[in-house]
């Protein structure tokens, strides 16, 4: 928005539409975009979807991410449209449709791989990284008796009601 937006003009009562947004027209001097952390472009809702699609549309685009998408295929659907291959599933109703239908599932993981989804995995890319190792560090806090007390109220809470197992408790 800082760079590539001279104002937004939201009619009152009306909700946010990418006509609403008015960029500057130096976004015509890209040619292609990239946008990393594209999971989060995900709600075409949001002001930060709409304008990676006002910047990207009539572009090459590539969307980057290292998170999965951890809902449901039609959380894929607007990146999907931001890089203009929704159409490589008959538009935006087939897709909602196979979407629909978990039993179609393997189609749309097919048609990905095969127009526009690329997996690297980290062990194959950063071979020089070492492994990921967790370390717990323990530190002391001012509050110990609150602390103690919000401990026994949940610990309480736990086995009075969610008869919780001492093994759960802990």
């Amino acid at each position: 928005k800082k760079y590539f937006v001279v104002d937004i003009n939201v009619p009152k009562g009306e909700n946010l539409l990418l006509k609403h947004i008015n960029f500057l027209p130096s976004i015509e001097l890209f040619q292609s975009v990239i946008i990393d952390e594209s999971h989060r472009v995900k709600d075409k809702t949001t002001l930060q979807s709409k304008l990676s699609y006002g910047i990207a549309s009539g572009k090459f685009v590539q969307l980057l991410s290292g998170t999965p998408i951890v809902n449901k295929p039609i959380d894929l659907m607007f990146q999907l449209m931001i890089i203009d291959k929704i159409k490589e599933f008959g538009g935006a109703t087939a897709f909602r449709e196979m979407c629909a239908d978990e039993e179609r599932w393997p189609e749309i993981n097919s048609i990905l791989r095969n127009n526009c989804y690329f997996r690297r995995e980290k062990k194959n890319v950063l071979k020089q990284l070492p492994d990921k190792f967790r370390q717990k560090v323990y530190c002391s806090i001012s509050n110990q008796d609150e602390y103690n007390s919000a401990m026994s109220d949940l610990e309480a809470y736990l086995r009075e009601y969610k008869k919780a197992t001492e093994s759960e408790i802990m």
